[in-house]
């Protein structure tokens, strides 16, 4: 990384007592044109940061660009999607997949179900599908952190870098919310199951550990906390007749959304101390 001499003069000089510097690891590049920046930031407790960005004589415009887009690569980089990752590639298979096994063997085509044959069968499917969508947030996870370590490496972001993180933890999520949205689609047919067994008590008590599976996945606090997880999403309504690439976009926005939230024109006027932006000329 080439921070020069003049920089470094201009980046001193903009420093403030009790504060400490810190110079971004990497470059920014947009348009072929290459951007750094300096965080400044207290010893005290109560902490606050504040920017300058080079060139020194960028316009409000690339201040205000830059300002947004390495607030939030900061977030990306903090790898937010460790914990989607986790939750993606847990062992369902004492569980749900052991369910979908259940379900192949001993009702699928079982004579004791004939009224059940299609609805058991969009209960495998529906299986299907949230293992699938699950699997696909392991591989956005890995090709999210490839493009981590490539920036890290290489000390430098491009405008492509960036919109790849955001692609990838849109798509990520978009996952997360389809695999939630498949387990909602189930629960009318599992009810329907659930009756069905309990209707027919020899069934159920020759079947119980298939009976005992529908009956835990039917829990009305696990219906609950998937409710609440899909509220927290957005509106169910409108992203379950949304496109794929859609929901992705809409997980971008409302993800930067919250981030920047509390940075509104008056913080960063306030914040970046790039002539441009505080509204004096330099030289």
């Amino acid at each position: 990384m080439n921070f020069n001499a003049e920089n470094a003069q201009l980046a001193e000089k903009h420093k403030r007592f009790f504060e400490r510097m810190k110079i971004t690891p990497f470059e920014f590049v947009k348009e072929n044109k290459v951007y750094q920046r300096v965080k400044y930031f207290t010893f005290f407790p109560k902490r606050y940061s504040h920017y300058l960005f080079f060139p020194y004589d960028v316009s409000y415009e690339e201040a205000q660009d830059l300002f947004y887009q390495l607030i939030l690569l900061d977030w990306y980089l903090t790898d937010p999607l460790d914990e989607v990752n986790k939750y993606a590639s847990r062992d369902y298979g004492p569980s749900i997949y052991r369910y979908r096994k259940i379900l192949q063997d001993e009702a699928l085509g079982a004579p004791n179900f004939k009224t059940q044959q299609e609805r058991t069968r969009r209960m495998i499917q529906g299986i299907d599908t949230i293992e699938e969508n699950l699997e696909k947030i392991e591989i956005a996870y890995e090709n999210y952190k490839e493009s981590l370590k490539h920036i890290i490496r290489d000390k430098k972001c491009t405008a492509e870098d960036f919109r790849y993180l955001e692609v990838t933890y849109g798509e990520a999520m978009a996952y997360l919310f389809l695999q939630a949205k498949e387990q909602k689609e189930m629960v009318d047919d599992l009810k329907t199951f659930q009756r069905f067994m309990e209707e027919n008590k020899e069934l159920k008590r020759n079947r119980n550990d298939m009976y005992q599976i529908t009956r835990i996945m039917t829990n009305s606090n696990d219906l609950y906390n998937l409710d609440k997880s899909l509220k927290s999403y957005g509106d169910y309504n409108v992203m379950r007749e949304q496109t794929f690439e859609e929901i992705v976009e809409h997980f971008i926005q409302s993800n930067e959304k919250n981030v920047t939230s509390a940075l509104d024109e008056k913080y960063m006027r306030k914040n970046v101390r790039n002539p441009s932006v505080q509204g004096v000329k330099h030289g």
